[in-house]
């Protein structure tokens, strides 16, 4: 029997062992109509966190259920919610272009941390994603949370062409990368609030 257990992104990607997306499970498959209502969503719910500072409002925003099931292999795998897990870091990944080019290292740096695990000892440095992702979009995803990617999802690894995964996910990077592309300081950290 399954007991339900209230987590926050935050407590999601704070896991100790790596997500991984059994076999059996779909490839990625949401698009910009998918990410825009995430969008929309964390929108609706940061200002509903402005207005509960002020008395009133929302205190919390669900984004549906996680199903996850732990592996012999020290992997928990998700048997429902990759989509949606996929997209936060997609997402969190634009917020972190963001941060840095907005000179905020320490954000950019907690926001690694989050997405992958990081060396103890070393600056900037990912021992590999947190989220094993399905075989569709691997390979450009383990490219891209890299702590020196330079924000352009390549077509090419090495010599290896891998132009259909990257075609995958690259709309909705931009989409999200465009929709923070606005934000000071202040907005980013109040929308990383709401992610969390």
């Amino acid at each position: 029997m399954l007991s339900p257990n209230p987590k926050s992104i935050s407590d999601v990607l704070s896991a100790l062992s790596p997500y991984a997306i059994p076999l059996y499970q779909r490839d990625y498959t949401w698009g910009k109509e998918e990410a825009e209502e995430l969008i929309d969503d964390l929108t609706n719910y940061q200002e509903d966190l402005g207005e509960k500072k002020l008395g009133g409002g929302k205190s919390e925003l669900f984004l549906g259920n996680f199903i996850f099931e732990t592996g012999k292999d020290r992997k928990t795998y998700i048997v429902d919610g990759q989509q949606r897990l996929t997209t936060i870091i997609l997402l969190l990944l634009a917020c972190r272009r963001k941060a840095i080019e907005l000179g905020m290292n320490q954000v950019a740096g907690m926001i690694l941390q989050r997405i992958s695990f990081t060396s103890d000892t070393e600056e900037d440095v990912s021992l590999g994603c947190r989220l094993v992702t399905s075989e569709s979009i691997r390979e450009v995803f383990e490219e891209i949370i890299k702590p020196d990617w330079d924000g352009i999802i390549p077509d090419k690894i090495g010599k290896k062409p891998v132009k259909l995964k990257a075609r995958k996910i690259r709309p909705i990077y931009h989409h999200f990368v465009q929709h923070v592309s606005g934000f000071d300081q202040k907005r980013l950290g109040r929308f990383l609030d709401a992610i969390y």
